[in-house]
């Protein structure tokens, strides 16, 4: 009996032995971890703060370079004798996509009847969001690019953004106003050279030849008049 119970004394202590090295391992791993996370932590203040800090400065900037072109444009509109109220709007309208135009507002400011004929042209059809940037350009440019937008497409049959059947019409242009830069430029490089009003332009842009006897006379003469009908209203204002 005395080796029985001296056998299970020293099971005991084994087992017991055994549970207090497992338990002083998981307590040093426990230890270790959290020395270690909040070291981590106090490594990553430092940097986190300082890019909140930057993009809260890069957003004030931001800010104020807005705000200072809101209060210029105010200030421009009011000089000319629009009331207040007209005067908010155009400042809603022009930055409403102001990452496109940043501070070339020069044109826009000059010539409000100019804005307000094109606008009412190609208000509520697809060619809406591209109004600020037509007005980008003088009234002679801006006229054709409405009225070849009118015959070519309707404002609204367009491939993409490819409202005047720039390129054969197989081109799809997917941002409206890149779209208006691009026609917008070969239009008033056309128009540069003298081919300043539909009669004339009709040639290069629809017959492709200085004649347009490959076109039947009455689908050239429905042209110059559809693409008129649109254009003396911008010319007039």
């Amino acid at each position: 009996m005395r080796r029985n119970q001296g056998f299970i004394q020293v099971s005991k202590n084994q087992k017991l032995e055994k549970i207090g090295k497992f338990c002083f391992v998981i307590l040093v791993v426990l230890l270790t971890f959290l020395f270690y996370n909040k070291a981590g932590a106090q490594e990553l203040d430092a940097p986190e703060s300082i890019l909140f800090k930057n993009s809260s400065t890069k957003q004030d900037d931001q800010q104020e370079r807005t705000d200072s072109e809101n209060k210029n444009l105010k200030i421009t509109v009011k000089d000319k004798g629009v009331s207040q109220e007209d005067s908010q709007k155009l400042v809603r309208s022009t930055f409403r996509r102001s990452s496109y135009y940043r501070n070339d507002l020069s044109k826009l400011k000059k010539d409000r009847s100019l804005y307000d004929a094109i606008a009412k042209e190609l208000k509520s059809t697809k060619m809406e969001p591209m109004i600020d940037a037509i007005a980008e350009f003088d009234r002679e440019t801006a006229a054709l690019i409405v009225g070849i937008a009118k015959i070519e497409s309707g404002y609204n049959r367009c491939n993409g953004y490819n409202c005047w059947g720039y390129a054969g019409g197989g081109l799809t242009m997917n941002d409206p106003i890149k779209a208006v830069k691009i026609v917008g430029s070969k239009i008033e490089e056309y128009k540069n050279k003298g081919l300043d009003t539909p009669d004339k332009i009709v040639y290069i842009w629809k017959c492709g030849d200085k004649s347009c006897k490959t076109h039947p006379p009455e689908s050239v003469k429905r042209w110059i008049y559809t693409v008129k009908s649109s254009w003396s209203r911008i010319i007039k204002g």
